[in-house]
């Protein structure tokens, strides 16, 4: 249900820095750029390529639609979900208390993932977010079951397989199953001395050389890129606060950015998990600090309090970093629901009943009372982009100031950049603002950030001499509106 809501609901695809990753893909497919793409104002890309070569290939076969580019993180969030429904099922049927009823039980963990604000956002969002999620998930899983008797050898490969996708998914999260490995080892009595059981001897290597099948060539091709903007401007000056020294002007603040704001990332657990994050918390309370370690949910707690602390500890911080804890804590919500609702006698039916609801709610919500919803921007720029297709089949068109969205993604085409003089002369067609004393053939709704931070209106225009003079004068007077350097307009 929720799934179908979010892909046949409004489109939100130009929210955040989703057409910077949608224009990715469109270049790796249009101009084989597989190792640094381009985004739609020809800058070079600014994390792993992960999530744009899994949509690659379905983009190539001729699907240029939202659902296509979006595959990887409808296929990844089915995956986190039977991932938190296997690891719930497992850790629950450790608990005494919970043990009758660890099949429900992780059956709700899997229903409290999804039925949340943040999930409904996460399973349809054009970003590496939730492609990261379902690696560190089986990450997770994989490291825990690797600590256990009876541990195979494919769990062990699993989890530095997993680990290594991170990395090419979003690079530093990596670090987290490398850091839950000894830390489970040294914190929990039931995996004490247990860290070797995981071949991290080999695993480590595995997972680096995974993620060096791009690194390595981008530091040997591209060496300023990787220095300047990869680990200065996206690393440094998001964990450090120095993003002035790297020219940025949005990740500054220096080393008190890392102490202000720690209490973010428990605050936006709560409200992006609503109202399962309560029985997270229910289920905290219950077990009590002081068991937190000797628990059989050891494993998910040490998790969730691993991810909001390696996340807290950055300057930059945003409430997308902490979703890699959403899986143990809907385990944990599942664990306060069992407990509390088997003493009522409340059985499955009711905890469906519930999850029905939820999911309901959140649809009706994405459907008639979300942004998308309330600003068809989105819905406009497919509108605009069917009509300039239906108008120019496989004409050449040149985009001029069109702005920060996925245009170019629906026209089926990847400008980097503003055209040059001769692509102008070349051009049969041009998209651009509209403007006094040329008619357009058509001019579109409001779209997504055209040519400032807000929305605006294109026309498309026949590429006669006049038209081709004021596109001209345009690039010449009025550059590219500023941009931050997550790539969203200021």
């Amino acid at each position: 249900m929720m799934i179908v809501a979010r892909v046949a609901g409004p489109s939100a695809m130009h929210r955040f820095d989703q057409p910077k990753t949608v224009a990715y893909t469109a270049s790796m497919v249009l101009h084989h750029e597989w190792l640094l793409p381009d985004d739609m104002f020809g800058r070079p890309s600014t994390k792993p390529p992960l999530v744009n070569w899994l949509a690659a290939p379905l983009v190539a076969m001729g699907f240029w639609t939202e659902w296509a580019v979006k595959m990887p993180m409808l296929l990844g969030s089915l995956l986190t979900l039977g991932i938190i429904i296997k690891m719930g099922r497992h850790l629950l049927s450790q608990c005494a208390e919970t043990a009758l009823h660890a099949t429900e039980g992780g059956l709700l963990a899997g229903m409290a993932w999804l039925t949340t604000p943040g999930s409904m956002d996460l399973i349809y969002h054009c970003r590496p977010d939730p492609l990261l999620v379902t690696c560190l998930a089986a990450a997770w899983m994989f490291a825990t079951w690797s600590m256990e008797a009876g541990a195979r050898g494919w769990m062990k490969a699993g989890l530095w397989i997993a680990t290594g996708l991170a990395g090419l998914a979003k690079g530093p999260p990596a670090l987290l199953p490398m850091l839950f490995v000894p830390l489970a080892a040294w914190l929990i009595p039931e995996k004490k001395g247990l860290a070797s059981s995981t071949g991290w001897r080999w695993g480590i290597p595995l997972a680096l050389g995974i993620i060096g099948l791009w690194l390595v060539p981008v530091a040997v091709l591209h060496t300023d890129h990787l220095f300047k903007v990869l680990l200065g401007r996206e690393l440094l000056s998001r964990v450090a606060g120095v993003g002035q020294q790297f020219g940025s002007a949005t990740k500054s603040g220096g080393a008190m950015g890392l102490l202000l704001g720690l209490y973010k990332n428990p605050v936006w657990l709560v409200e992006k998990m609503l109202p399962w994050s309560l029985a997270t918390l229910a289920a905290l309370w219950v077990i009590g600090p002081r068991r937190w370690l000797r628990h059989p949910l050891a494993p998910a707690i040490l998790w969730l309090v691993l991810v909001l602390a390696f996340f807290s500890l950055t300057a930059g911080k945003t409430a997308d970093y902490i979703a890699p804890a959403f899986p143990a804590a809907a385990i944990l919500a599942a664990y306060a629901c069992v407990r509390t609702f088997g003493r009522w006698k409340l059985g499955p039916v009711f905890y469906g009943w519930a999850g029905l609801l939820m999911a309901a709610a959140l649809c009706v919500q994405s459907f008639c009372f979300s942004s998308a919803a309330t600003k068809p921007n989105g819905d406009h720029l497919k509108e605009f982009a069917a009509q300039v297709t239906a108008k120019t089949a496989d004409d050449s068109i040149a985009f001029v100031a069109t702005g920060y969205n996925t245009l170019q993604f629906f026209l089926r085409r990847h400008q980097p950049g503003d055209p040059t003089p001769e692509e102008l002369k070349s051009a049969r067609w041009i998209i651009m603002p509209p403007l006094d004393g040329l008619t357009p053939e058509i001019v579109s709704e409001k779209l997504p950030s055209v040519f400032s931070s807000k929305s605006g209106t294109l026309g498309l225009y026949r590429a006669d001499e006049k038209v081709r003079e004021q596109a001209l004068k345009m690039l010449q007077t009025n550059k590219i509106p500023p941009h931050n350097d997550d790539g969203s307009p200021e």
